[in-house]
This record gives structure tokens, C-alpha cells and sequence, in this order.
């Protein structure tokens, strides 16, 4: 690179760029020259090159497209305007950078800067910083006269002018609305009540009286807006959940309204597929109401100087029946004859659901709950509660079976068909009841045998086990659960042999000692699964305890997450609701801490 000596170039600049190649881009930087010369260049290089001219900035000036602007309803465009070879616009308000935004735009590669809808802070001054890679300037500050409207948002104020003009002797005064007389002010002052006043354009005019001439001030803008009385309006507030669509309407009885928003109690409402707001917001539209959409509704109605909130509106929402349940009191599988029951049913709706009872099909009662005082086994079957709501058409319900076992003693049941007795079914406690069962055939008999299980009955080795002399009838002492089964009577003569239907006799017995499954040890972090299983007629219910407390009322208990503190003794106890006897077995789980490690490095040698 080349500069010449003086600071301006007459005649021609020689340039040589030695080297065996030349880079294709080349610069070729001139200080001080002027772009008037025609520069000549003698390279000692065949292969061309191009090279352009950049000159300094200067005469750096904005222009506005307004200058007397009104704040809220005007725009206006700075241009920024330089000499030289201007490559890059920075606009200033005061000491603060103007950057784009929705007011804010800026086109024509930064040099034009457009306002819209200018505010009182838009006034700047605004300065235009132009720079390229040689220099860079900035213009002279801009303001901007920007008018601002006087707004009133309080019916009941008074609004306060105050006018000065020099003037000997002093002047009189008059305020001047929309151009026409409104009120004098005297010496310099006028109020206006906002009640009863108008909006327009107020002025001053100062009268004197000894010259005869007067003098009228610019305009001042003066507008009340105000709101008043939020009123709202809705279809309809009795509706059914999922059917009705609520609409909720939001007005207002004098005033400029300008932005609408509605509230769920504390929740302001955003619109989505089932809130829909239409008509700048004005009106809620909710879809498929839920029970969730009851309220209390406001809507909250503002403009730039004001704003009002509704009375607040509820919504009557029915629902139901859902989330149907049916409690038995006390749990159990099968009662003992004698026990107090409590069925129970309940379900969320509104208004309260009707309640119907049905045993077995057939229609009880129409209350929320059933009590069997003394139950007996003609109390048994399966028990319906029918739940209803009147007003959404809705029902569901619940059923569950109860079975009750008679007081238990010696059954004995007997009933000839042909040459066979069939037997009722007997329910006895284990070690408890002994019974007795009979076999009465009609015609000659030379022999009976008795089966259990399809096994053979004999009385040796037997010792609760006793035949009659004609084997009629089998009698059981203090009644194991092993004795328990499917009995069945055999009777032969001469010429032909028949076989009793089977005859179940249930014992129940139990629980005998569970059987507990479980880790011994289980690391942090991790869950451990227990299982307990124990030996009983009717099958057990079970209860998990652990440091005292009840943990889990199933057969399977999974922990939580573990921690060290959960080692410890876990207690599984199975209990007979129908015996009424318990057994509980146990077992100890260890906690340890998870190991973690990091593998650094691994050698493998060959």
C-alpha cells in the first residue's frame, strides 16, 4: 500500500507489487486523496485486479417528516442524511440506543427512523451516528414538539386551567371549547367540572382591554373518558355438565371501552377450545361446561384512562353421579350369622343423587346406606346401589355380594330319591363341630360303603372317623380341615348298586402359622417386594406391619423407596374373618447402602 506525500494527489501515483504470484483481492488504501483525480496504475503484474474509493463521512443532518405532533395519534419519519460513502446508521434518543420494536421501525439500511403512534417520551433529542471504515460523525440533536392529551378518568374531579399573557394593563381572559365561548376566566384561571363538561379542544384568549387587541393560545385536547356501570349477561346459570355451552356477555352503560379481560375467580381467562372470547373479548363463550367452570365470573373492562370490574356471576353446574363407590362395614368375604353389616354407597354430583337399594335384583329401599342388624343367611345375595341424578338424567352403579354363614352345630340333611340320599351342603369348624351323615336307601341293602374325595372311608387309623353297625351312617369327631371334601354313599344288593350324589362339607379352619417371602438385603434407592401365603378356610385377608404401624393390607406388600432406616422387622399377619383367628409370621430385611464406584482405567496384558 502506497500513500503519497502530499495531502492531495496531482498528476499520477505509481504503485508497484513486487512478487512472483499476486493475490487475487487486493486493497489498495489512498489517505488524504481526493476522488476528483484519475489515478493511473503501472503494475508489474499481467494478471488484473479492481479496487473502489472510499471517502469520509460529513454533512451529517436529520430531517423530520412532522414537527408538530400529537401524542397517541401522530407518526413521523427521521431521515438521517451524509456526504461520503456512509455504510452504517446508529440512532440515538438522548443517551440511550433506539432499537426497533412494534412502535419502532427502521428502513432504507437504518437511515430512515419511523414512530408510530408517538408518546410524550419520544421527544428525544434524537442524534443519527453514521460511520465507515474510515471515519465516522454525528448529527446535530432533533427534538420533537409532541402535544399531549389531557386525560380525565374521575367523573367527579374538577379540571384546572391556568393562562398567562404579558399585557399592560393586565389582560381579561376567556376559555374558548371546540373554537366557541365557553366560560370567563378572569384573571387567568377557569375550572371545569368534569361532570358535566365535554370533551374537545380548550383555549385561552387573553382580551385587552385598552389596546383592544387579544391573543389566542394553541389548543389543548382535552377528553373524559370514563366508565361506568359494567353490566354482564349470561344465557343461562343452570346447566348440565358436558351437554350446555354458557355464553357470559360483558358491557358497559357510558364510556369508551378499549380492552376487555374475564377472570375465574383469581385466574385471568385465556381463550382455547373450550373458552372461546369473541367480539374484542367482550363475550365468553364456555363449551361443554365442566364442574369446574361454576365461577365466580368477572370481567374487567378498561380504557387508557379507566377501568371497572363486574359484579361477580356463578354458574350452576350439574354433574354426576361420578366416582360411584359402595363401603362394606366391617370387611369381609363372608360373615358369621349374627354380625352387624353397613352398606353404604356415595358419588360426587349436584345436585345430591337418589340412592336405590336393590337386593338380588328386587327394589329395597331409597336411602343412602342398609344396616342388617343380626344377619342371618337369608340376608345373603348380591346387594345393588343404584345412583341417580335427577336433573342431568345420569345414573351409575355399585354391587357386591354378601354371604352369610348360619351358626354353626350338627347338620344333618337327608332327602330318598330312588335308592340314593342326596345331601346338603355343611359348614363346620375345624377341631370344633363333629358331624353326622346319613345314608337311608329304599329297599334291600347288603352293604355300604362312604367316599371321600373318591377315596374309600375306613374306620382303622381313624380316630375321629365311626361307622354305625349297618354303616348308614358315618359320624366325624372334632372335625380337621382334612376332613373336609366331597362325600359320597354307596349302597349294593344282590342285583344291583347305586351311588349318592356328592355332598360337600366345608371346615374352616385356619389361618395356619404364613409363609413370608422376602430379601434379607436390598440396597438403597431400590424397593423391596414381600409376599405372604398362608393355609385357611375362607381364604385370609392380610395385614403388613412394620415399627408398629400398618403398612399394607394385601397379600403382596412392595416398600418405598428404601433408605437405611427402613431395616427392620417386617410382620405379616393373616387373619380368618369367619374362625376369627389370626396368625402372624415375620421376617428381617437389611438395608445397605448403594456402592458406587468409577472404573478409571482398564490394562489388559498379553
Amino acid at each position: 500500500v502506497v500513500s503519497p506525500d502530499e495531502p492531495t494527489m496531482a498528476g499520477h501515483t505509481s504503485v508497484n507489487i513486487n512478487g512472483e504470484q499476486m493475490e487475487s483481492n487486493i486493497i489498495i488504501l489512498f489517505l488524504h486523496t481526493s476522488l476528483t483525480f484519475s489515478p493511473f496504475f503501472m503494475m508489474s503484474a499481467i494478471k488484473p485486479f479492481c479496487f473502489s474509493f472510499t471517502e469520509s463521512v460529513s454533512n451529517i443532518l436529520i430531517t423530520s417528516s412532522k414537527t408538530d405532533l400529537v401524542e397517541f395519534n401522530s407518526s413521523v419519519t427521521l431521515v438521517c442524511s451524509a456526504s461520503g460513502s456512509p455504510t452504517s446508521f446508529l440512532w440515538f434518543n438522548g443517551s440511550s440506543e433506539v432499537t426497533a420494536n412494534d412502535r419502532v421501525h427502521f428502513t432504507d439500511g437504518g437511515s430512515n427512523l419511523t414512530i408510530i403512534n408517538v408518546t410524550r417520551f419520544d421527544q428525544g433529542p434524537f442524534r443519527c451516528l453514521v460511520s465507515n471504515l474510515l471515519s465516522n460523525g454525528t448529527s446535530d440533536p432533533v427534538k420533537l414538539s409532541i402535544s399531549c392529551e389531557l386525560l380525565i378518568s374521575n367523573l367527579s374531579e374538577n379540571i384546572f386551567f391556568s393562562c398567562k399573557a404579558d399585557s399592560k394593563p393586565p389582560a381579561r381572559y376567556h376559555w374558548l371549547v371546540n373554537g366557541a365561548l365557553g366560560f370567563t376566566g378572569g384573571i387567568g384561571f377557569g375550572v371545569i367540572d368534569a361532570r358535566t363538561s365535554q370533551s374537545g379542544n380548550y383555549s385561552c384568549q387573553a382580551f385587552n382591554s385598552r389596546t383592544l387587541r387579544y391573543e389566542t393560545s394553541q389548543p389543548l385536547s382535552i377528553t373524559i373518558v370514563a366508565i361506568d356501570s359494567v353490566g354482564k349477561l349470561t344465557n343461562k346459570i343452570n346447566l348440565v355438565e358436558f351437554n350446555d355451552t354458557a355464553v357470559l356477555m360483558c358491557s358497559v352503560s357510558k364510556g369508551t371501552s378499549s380492552s376487555y379481560q374475564w377472570f375465574n375467580g383469581s385466574s385471568m381467562i385465556t381463550a382455547n377450545e373450550h373458552l372461546q372470547l369473541s367480539s374484542g373479548n367482550s363475550i365468553l363463550t364456555i363449551r361443554n361446561v365442566t364442574r369446574y367452570d361454576q365461577g365466580p365470573y368477572k370481567c374487567n373492562v378498561s380504557n387508557n384512562v379507566s377501568n371497572d370490574i363486574s359484579a361477580p356471576v356463578n354458574l350452576n353446574i350439574n354433574y354426576g353421579p361420578s366416582n360411584a363407590k359402595m363401603t362394606v362395614m366391617p370387611v369381609s368375604s363372608i360373615y358369621k350369622g349374627g354380625s352387624n353389616i353397613t352398606l353404604s354407597c356415595s358419588a360426587d354430583s349436584s345436585p345430591p343423587a337418589m340412592i336405590t337399594w336393590m337386593i338380588d335384583g328386587v327394589y329395597q329401599t331409597n336411602t343412602s346406606s342398609i344396616e342388617l342388624q343380626d344377619a342371618t343367611e337369608s340376608d345373603s345375595g348380591n346387594y345393588t346401589c343404584l345412583i341417580q341424578n335427577t336433573v342431568t338424567l345420569r345414573f351409575s352403579s355399585k354391587t357386591t355380594a354378601i354371604q352369610i354363614v348360619g351358626k354353626f352345630g350338627l347338620v344333618h340333611s337327608k332327602k330318598e330319591i330312588g335308592w340314593f340320599l342326596h345331601l346338603q351342603k355343611s359348614n363346620l369348624m375345624d377341631g370344633v363341630e363333629m358331624f353326622s351323615l346319613s345314608c337311608e336307601v329304599k329297599g334291600a341293602v347288603d352293604m355300604i360303603f362312604w367316599w371321600r374325595n373318591g377315596e374309600i372311608l375306613i374306620s382303622a387309623g381313624n380316630n375321629n372317623t365311626a361307622f354305625s353297625p349297618d354303616n348308614k351312617t358315618l359320624t366325624i369327631t372334632s372335625a380337621q380341615h382334612s376332613d373336609g371334601g366331597n362325600y359320597q354313599c354307596q349302597a349294593f344288593n344282590a342285583v344291583s348298586n347305586l351311588t349318592s350324589d356328592k355332598f360337600t362339607v366345608t371346615i374352616y379352619y385356619g389361618p395356619e402359622t404364613p409363609f413370608v417371602y422376602g430379601p434379607a438385603f436390598a440396597e438403597t434407592g431400590r424397593q423391596a417386594v414381600f409376599n405372604c401365603s398362608a393355609e385357611s378356610e375362607p381364604p385370609s385377608t392380610f395385614l403388613w406391619w412394620f415399627n408398629g404401624s400398618i403398612v399394607a393390607n394385601t397379600s403382596d406388600y412392595t416398600t418405598d423407596v428404601l433408605s437405611l432406616n427402613m431395616s427392620g422387622e417386617y410382620t405379616c399377619m393373616a387373619i380368618n374373618n369367619v374362625t376369627g383367628k389370626n396368625s402372624t409370621n415375620s421376617t428381617t430385611l437389611t438395608v445397605i447402602a448403594l456402592l458406587t464406584g468409577l472404573l478409571s482405567s482398564v490394562s489388559l496384558i498379553v
